[in-house]
């Protein structure tokens, strides 16, 4: 690990928890949070990169292959969200913001954060159904919805509408990035 890794690290908590106090007071997160974090990431990766010395590989010198990988990781980390947001699984400030963690942490760790967020939030979801005593009316729903494309209209089940209640995702962003932290601490 980089000794400049630790930093990346700080920075993408700061993010992940900033935008969690916005997602949770007005469930919307700025984009003034995730913009300069996704654009700043890779130029701050080859920069750190370029002051350790840091050696390349694949024919790239060390600060491109950082930037790079920067880069890679907020394509990673964001292609999924994005395409969520695109049916309206997501919203699009959450997308930008598993983006952004994505390049302050690169592949590995951004991807490693975006499943631990989007495994917690499924089980809370799951958990809340389950709390309201609606969860297994919503799973029946849900798997008698599955055939709809293969039925006639009259005889389509109308998908479960506890899958449209929005739920704020920045918070599970953050638990992500703090497992990550307590991961990278562990090793």
């Amino acid at each position: 690990m980089h000794p400049f890794s630790r930093w990346f690290l700080v920075a993408a908590l700061v993010v992940a928890a900033v935008a969690a106090f916005y997602d949770l007071r007005t469930r919307r997160i700025p984009l003034w949070l995730t913009w300069p974090a996704l654009a700043a990431a890779p130029m701050l990766h080859a920069l750190a990169a370029y002051r350790e010395h840091a050696r390349g590989a694949f024919g790239l010198p060390g600060p491109a292959l950082e930037g790079l990988l920067s880069l890679i990781g907020a394509l990673a980390c964001g292609i999924v969200p994005f395409a969520m947001e695109r049916v309206g699984l997501m919203g699009g400030g959450d997308s930008k913001l598993l983006a952004s963690v994505g390049a302050l942490l690169t592949v590995r760790t951004g991807v490693e954060v975006q499943l631990v967020a989007l495994l917690l939030a499924g089980y809370f979801g799951l958990a809340r159904l389950a709390f309201q005593g609606r969860l297994l009316a919503t799973l029946g729903r849900s798997l008698a919805s599955i055939a709809n494309p293969f039925l006639p209209n009259h005889r389509r089940a109308a998908p479960p509408s506890a899958l449209f209640e929005s739920l704020p995702f920045a918070p599970f962003v953050l638990l992500g990035v703090l497992v990550s932290v307590l991961l990278t601490a562990r090793l």
